[in-house]
C-alpha cells in the first residue's frame, strides 16, 4: 500500500514570509511541515511561532520541529534542552538533521531520540550525512536516506521496517512513493 507524504521544510518566519505559511494551511491533503524557530526551537516560546505552529495543528499538519546534531558533537544538555523547548510548541515530533553514521557515534543520537520519546514527542526523523551504518535502526526512528543522483537535493525517508516512502523535494513540498 502507498500512501502520499509530502513534507515542506518551513523555515521562514511567519511575518516575513506569511504566504509560505498560509501554503502549508491551504495545502489540500496531509502535509508534514518541518518548523525552525532559529536554527532550532530559539531560546525560548516565541509567541508568533506559538501561534503559528498552532495554526498548522489545527489544521491537521503533522509539525516536527527542527533540531541539528551536528554530527553528534553538540553537548547533552543542550540538546536535551532543545528538545524540551520544542515540546512547548505544538510539534508532533523532531526532525533531527545532521546525525552522524558512524556505529561509534550513536550515543548522542540515541540520547536525542530517547529524550524526544520522554517529551511525548514522535514521529522522529533522522537525516543522516551519508549512509548510516545498520545499528541506527534499533532506535525505531524513520532515517531519510540520499537519492539517486538524477534527484538532487532530494532525500528519501523511509521507515525503519520498510514501508512506505517520502520523497522530500529541495523546493518543498514532494511527491512519494510506497514500497
Amino acid at each position: 500500500m502507498s500512501l502520499a507524504l509530502p513534507v515542506l521544510s518551513l523555515f521562514a518566519d511567519p511575518l516575513a514570509d506569511p504566504a509560505r505559511w498560509d501554503a502549508a494551511l491551504e495545502y489540500p491533503g496531509p502535509l508534514i511541515v518541518v518548523v525552525d524557530v532559529a536554527h532550532g526551537p530559539g531560546s525560548g516560546r516565541h509567541p508568533l511561532y506559538t501561534q503559528a505552529i498552532g495554526r498548522l495543528a489545527q489544521a491537521g499538519r503533522t509539525v516536527l520541529g527542527y533540531l541539528d546534531l551536528a554530527l553528534g558533537t553538540r553537548p547533552p544538555s543542550e540538546v536535551r534542552r532543545e528538545v524540551g523547548r520544542w515540546s512547548g510548541y505544538q510539534v508532533d515530533g523532531i526532525f533531527f538533521d545532521q546525525m552522524p553514521v558512524s556505529p561509534f557515534s550513536i550515543g548522542p543520537v540515541a540520547m536525542a531520540v530517547r529524550a524526544a520519546r520522554r517529551a511525548g514527542l514522535g514521529p522522529l526523523v533522522l537525516k543522516p550525512i551519508g549512509h548510516p551504518d545498520p545499528l541506527y535502526r534499533v532506535l525505531d526512528a524513520t532515517i531519510c536516506a540520499p537519492l539517486p543522483a538524477q534527484w538532487p537535493g532530494a532525500a528519501l525517508i523511509s521507515r525503519p521496517a520498510g514501508g512506505d516512502a517520502v520523497v522530500v523535494g529541495s523546493a518543498g513540498t514532494s511527491t512519494t512513493t510506497g514500497s
